[in-house]
């Protein structure tokens, strides 16, 4: 049996060693001595920025985090819209997703390309930096070993957050300005994060949370005890196997706890004055965008707004709400008119009965392997507010949109190897016409009868506001400032917006008849604002505790001067010693980032023996194998050796195959293939996947197992259906061919702030060996039947928050929870069980090495059909 799996498996592996050349053909290689820079052919402009950046800021990096690494595999993705970057210190490597952010979504951004390699880069020197016993360790099991990865997220996010903020004094989250309004939100709410919190992150609005906290907890250290602090805790830590704190005593001479209530201390006389200027007049928190101030159908005064919010009804069950709600200004009534599964990526526009939106979707066919070739796109709709009917209007890599006067509607779209964007005008009738292509990046538009603004920006730079000249393609600069001008809308003679003067975001006003600039705002967190002129009323967004929320004030204009400060100069990448020559490489650097990056033992004790052995795990840099393990186990009853190996196959994405051999299993070699037909984020059809499992050994022949899974996701409500088809050859039992039937159907609704469950299970499998039914609560035992079904009707609600824990055993009580249920098992033949009762369960966090345990210890109690009663302790959910 093991010499026809072992050929079976060498057969397959020369089959797949084609299709493996052919998946590389499309990347290309740059490298230097410190990084190996992987990339698709149409981003090679890219691929030699990012190096340029990586090599110059490599001093700097390293300086900051006590290390310094070589060949490093960098991976630049193409995952459509999305901007977003991340390092993996256990398979060592790192991917930056080309896109570049739109203003206000990771603060201001001057060079997405230096911000996120910087970032990732620092993440990668800080866990990796270890010294003395743990490199040892490190060095024989791989990075799982190292101290610092083992610390928490604060601490990995908030090193990074400072990095990337000492490149520019105007780009980077701390210079921005929104994570010292936040902390100031929480300073005047009595609220002030505790470190528990921050470790744990349980469920509430927290801004980006860990970034946020880590970030400003990070440069408060830097202020207080000096940057090369940072850098000796790393060292010292990463060569240590004390605790975190033992360490952080001996570079501080405070332990974390202590040195957080410092911070507290700094931050509460910093922030003792904070407001939000005006009335707050709605109170959703999490996050509201984009206000529109409009006309109803009766005269009425509205105002639409985008909504996103997410609600925990149980454990690890969240809904996610995306809505368009409109509020009329007299009767303060809100009524929603968009409910979406989606999350908004361009702003609201109302044009008569009218609403435009624009959602991210999903798609194949992007450059990437990590994501397995799905990427984001967008897509602008159009909601008729008489009707009620939805339509597209367009789809694709939309990033600002205006709808014109004459019925044409402006777009851009951001160039993918360069910096600057197209400029596309739509006309209804005829399509889309490409107009210029520009050097800016344009971000929004707003537009009326005689007017185009940009916020847009040059390379190097934050948002400005430009006058756009539709017939020559001309930017006239407005306002320009080394901060960031955005948040634009135009009434009138009046162009509103928002800017982080000094750090600071303010409401703002640029008269085009006098061309002064006033300030309308004075608190110490407000952007995106509608100004209604019928009422002379200012509307904005403001930040608070639990997030954004609408606020409204008289409008005041008060004349402002505009900073005086100059922009910071970037270095030019492209002098000479800037970086150091690059060399072209091939797909085989990528082959040979396959070596094993994690090696750990394993010892399974049985009743009659053990076994034991060690496993070793590794995965390429781009993603084409995105893991594979192999392990070389010693079966103590049996005396003899064996092999546990799977390797997953990424090579045609989004097709994915896992191939498989374990020798101790009475069918060693399986391949599991998977393919998804449809995915979607909008409501409706969200996921169609079918998939195939082949199992097969010499004594005990085949099993397939066919597979369809489909999906359904609705505002509050999901729906899942899934179905298999076991077919499986019984002649080592002495039978013929077995094949079973089974079919799933799970729904969940949202209801008030609890999760109503509805899950069943039908099976016919007669001539499967082992149990069919399932064990249900309030039975010892599952039915002997073959055919029949399970079902299981089930009401969670959260009780309590207790949000508590301890930091010395790193224990966290987050929310308990309740739930009422009925389950039953029904054959097809003779008695059925059902049972009813109560579960009482605990969400605790445990701090692991690298990771978090979630535990959910519990008691279930309650009565089956006989009668009789059962109380029993469950640890339900585990996750890590």
């Amino acid at each position: 049996m093991k010499k026809a799996g072992f050929i079976i498996m060498i057969t397959a592996c020369l089959l797949l060693w084609p299709a493996v050349c052919l998946g590389g053909t499309d990347w290309q290689v740059l490298k230097t001595e410190a990084f190996t820079v992987f990339y698709p052919s149409d981003l090679e402009e890219v691929a030699r920025e990012v190096l340029r950046i990586l090599e110059f800021y490599r001093p700097q990096v390293e300086k900051l985090t006590g290390n310094r690494r070589y060949h490093l595999p960098v991976v630049i993705d193409d995952t459509g819209i999305a901007p977003n970057g991340l390092a993996n210190p256990l398979l060592d490597y790192v991917h930056l997703f080309w896109y570049p952010p739109k203003a206000g979504l990771l603060g201001t951004v001057e060079d997405w390309n230096a911000l996120v390699a910087v970032h990732e880069y620092t993440h990668i020197l800080q866990m990796t930096n270890v010294g003395k016993g743990p490199k040892i360790l490190c060095s024989i099991f791989g990075n799982i070993f190292s101290p610092n990865v083992a610390v928490p997220g604060w601490v990995i996010e908030g090193i990074t957050v400072y990095s990337e903020s000492q490149l520019s004094s105007y780009q980077g989250r701390l210079n921005d300005g929104k994570f010292d309004a936040y902390i100031g939100a929480r300073v005047a709410a009595d609220r002030f994060p505790s470190i528990l919190d921050a470790t744990f992150e349980p469920h509430e609005f927290q801004l980006e949370g860990i970034y946020t906290y880590g970030g400003l907890f990070f440069n408060y250290l830097a202020q207080t005890y000096g940057e090369e602090k940072l850098a000796e805790f790393f060292t010292v830590h990463g060569s240590s196997l004390r605790s975190l704190d033992q360490n952080t005593e001996e570079v501080f001479g405070k332990s974390f706890p202590e040195l957080w209530e410092e911070w507290k201390a700094y931050e509460t006389a910093r922030f003792k004055d904070f407001t939000i200027d005006g009335e707050r007049i709605t109170n959703d928190g999490w996050y509201v965008a984009t206000p529109v101030v409009a006309v109803g159908e009766q005269g009425e005064r509205l105002i639409y707004y985008q909504r996103e919010k997410q609600t925990k009804a149980g454990l690890g069950r969240s809904y996610y709400r995306a809505e368009i709600v409109a509020r009329n200004l007299f009767t303060q009534e809100e009524k929603v008119v968009v409910a979406t599964t989606s999350s908004f990526t361009l702003p609201i526009k109302v044009r008569g009965a009218k609403l435009y939106y624009g959602v991210y979707e999903l798609k194949a066919g992007y450059d990437n392997a990590l994501s397995s070739g799905y990427g984001y796109y967008a897509e602008l709709r159009e909601k008729d507010l008489q009707s009620g009917k939805d339509r597209l209007v367009l789809a694709g890599d939309l990033r600002a949109y205006e709808l014109l006067p004459d019925g044409t509607i402006l777009y851009a779209s951001a160039l993918k190897n360069g910096f600057g964007s197209q400029l596309y005008l739509y006309d209804p009738g005829a399509g889309s016409r490409l107009l210029f292509e520009v050097p800016y990046l344009v971000d929004e538009m707003a537009a009326d009868e005689g007017r185009i603004v940009f916020s847009a920006r040059k390379k190097g730079e934050n948002n400005h506001l430009y006058l756009f000249t539709l017939e020559t393609g001309e930017f006239t600069p407005l306002v320009a400032t080394p901060y960031g001008e955005y948040g634009i809308a135009l009434v009138g003679e009046r162009l509103f917006f928002h800017a982080n003067y000094q750090q600071v975001y303010g409401v703002y006003c640029y008269d085009f008849s006098t061309a002064q600039v006033y300030k309308m705002t004075t608190g110490n967190y407000a952007t995106e604002p509608a100004y209604d002129e019928a009422r002379g009323e200012l509307y904005f967004v403001g930040l608070h505790a639990d997030g954004f929320d609408l606020y409204r004030q008289k409008a005041i204009f008060s004349p402002y001067q505009l900073p005086a400060a100059l922009p910071t100069r970037w270095p030019d990448w492209t002098g000479e010693g800037v970086a150091a020559e690059a060399k072209q490489g091939g797909y085989g650097d990528n082959l040979r980032t396959l070596t094993p990056k994690i090696m750990f033992p394993e010892y399974l004790p049985r009743d009659d023996g053990y076994v034991a052995g060690l496993y070793f795990l590794g995965s390429d840099a781009i993603g084409h194998f995105p893991i594979y393990q192999v392990g070389l186990l010693y079966d103590a009853t049996a005396g003899r050796w064996g092999i546990d190996s799977l390797v997953t196959l990424n090579l045609f994405p989004p097709f994915l195959a896992n191939l498989g051999y374990q020798s101790f299993a009475d069918r060693p070699l399986y391949l599991d293939l998977k393919y998804p037909l449809y995915n979607r984020l909008s409501p409706g059809l969200s996921a169609i996947t079918v998939g195939l499992a082949c199992s097969y050994g010499t004594g005990f022949g085949a099993e397939l197992v066919p597979s369809t899974a489909v999906g359904f996701n609705y505002p509050g409500t999901k729906f899942n259906l899934e179905l298999q088809t076991p077919v499986e050859d019984l002649h080592y039992a002495g039978q013929g061919k077995r094949i079973g039937y089974y079919g799933g159907v799970e729904a969940n609704r949202l209801w008030g702030n609890g999760e109503l469950t509805l899950k069943a299970q039908g099976f016919i499998d007669p001539d499967k060996q082992d149990d069919v039914f399932p064990r249900i609560r309030g039975y010892q035992k599952s039915l002997p039947a073959k055919r029949g079904g399970v079902a299981t009707l089930e009401y969670s609600h959260p009780l309590l928050q207790l949000r508590t824990g301890s930091w010395l055993f790193s224990l966290y009580l987050e929310d308990l929870y309740a739930s009422l249920f009925v389950d039953a098992a029904v054959p097809d033949e003779g008695a059925y069980q059902l049972a009813y009762g109560m579960e009482v369960y605990q969400e605790l966090k445990i701090a692991g090495a690298w990771f978090t345990v979630t535990l959910n210890p519990g008691i279930s109690f309650g009565f089956n059909r006989e009668g009789e009663g059962f109380v029993v302790f469950t640890l339900k959910g585990l996750t890590l």
